[in-house]
């Protein structure tokens, strides 16, 4: 039985191995490896303590019909894409399943992992360095941030670690939503009488108070409480409410289609031999040590020329954008947009 639940925004791992003074110039066959022996750590840890584990991969985001500048501003690392290519057609030969459906965040099957598997297990860790996922945090869910501060948020905390300001449990995204997000390219909502997001925020806050509503996590992460709070302040113009609507299709995570079920990786699902010569193909002998593996690991020689094959064409620029490789497991993981659009 299934007692604790890692689940894993990959592309934060490895962007933070690939950044980290640690794992950054680590090389196999030519190929960059640093952000993927990071993620590995994640993975071999919750493997070895028997726990299930989930592995979500970011697809071009339909969100950027919403907002043309939605995310505009992160810089493109072919070195990172390249990684992550490598990990979501390898690991699955591994037993090990990359979820990532068309269209969708990471953010967003995070959370779809976390509503399935709640009432299911006694603990849920989420890892990642996107406030986006503090969303989920609540009772027995906790986030463990890969970034330098490496902090961790729950429910006894959120307060003051959510993001460094107050901000009530749990109103992550609701303060998103009328705050902005920087690193998104968010700006901040303004009204049409001028009020903008800090004021609406708090005013927000205030409001939950006077109308004595409980902070509980399923009452503060229901969009429709945002929108409850705009037509009672009498402030947001009929223009500024369509506003506030875009934005929270923006901000809060997309609703999970009902065809969508999480399955969570665990040891007996693991084809140990094919992820030995996995991590010896990208050199990551920690891992294996890790996992125990005392004998030596000989690779084919159609191993070795995958390798360098990515080597090559790294180097001829192929990983200029991130190629959003194709789906190759025989799941329908293609969802229709009118999925996503959240009611509200």
């Amino acid at each position: 039985m299934l007692n604790k639940l890692m689940v894993v925004d990959v592309s934060a791992c490895v962007h933070t191995g690939d950044a980290s003074e640690f794992f950054k110039d680590r090389m196999s066959f030519n190929v960059p490896v640093g952000g993927i022996h990071y993620l590995m750590r994640q993975v071999c840890n919750c493997l070895n303590l028997r726990d299930g584990l989930v592995l979500c991969f970011d697809s071009p985001s339909k969100k950027a019909t919403i907002s043309s500048s939605y995310k505009s501003g992160r810089p493109q690392k072919p070195i990172v894409y390249n990684q992550l290519e490598l990990l979501y057609q390898e690991l699955p030969r591994c037993g090990i399943a990359c979820e990532k459906y068309r269209g969708y965040e990471a953010d967003d099957i995070v959370d779809w992992a976390v509503q399935q598997w709640v009432d299911k297990v006694t603990e849920i860790q989420i890892v990642g360095n996107d406030h986006d996922l503090m969303h989920s945090v609540q009772n027995k869910v906790w986030f463990k941030s890969v970034s330098v501060k490496n902090s961790v948020v729950q429910r006894g905390n959120f307060e003051r670690e959510a993001d460094k300001t107050y901000t009530v449990f749990n109103t992550i995204s609701a303060k998103k939503a009328l705050c902005g997000c920087k690193s998104d390219t968010i700006p901040s909502i303004e009204l049409e009488n001028g009020i903008q997001g800090k004021e609406l925020y708090d005013r927000f806050c205030k409001f939950l108070v006077e109308q004595k509503i409980f902070c509980s996590y399923e009452n503060t992460t229901d969009p429709g409480l945002l929108i409850a709070f705009a037509k009672f302040s009498k402030l947001f113009t009929p223009k500024d409410l369509q506003t506030l609507q875009k934005r929270i299709r923006l901000v809060y995570p997309a609703r999970c289609p009902e065809e969508v079920e999480i399955l969570p990786v665990t040891r007996e699902m693991v084809d140990w031999s094919r992820l030995y010569h996995f991590l010896a193909m990208v050199g990551d002998r920690d891992s294996l040590h890790s996992l125990g593996c005392s004998t030596s690991v000989t690779l084919t020689e159609e191993e070795k020329q995958r390798m360098y094959d990515r080597a090559n064409r790294l180097k001829n620029g192929e990983y200029a954008a991130d190629r959003n490789v194709p789906f190759h497991t025989p799941v329908l993981k293609e969802l229709s947009f009118d999925i996503f659009e959240r009611e509200v």
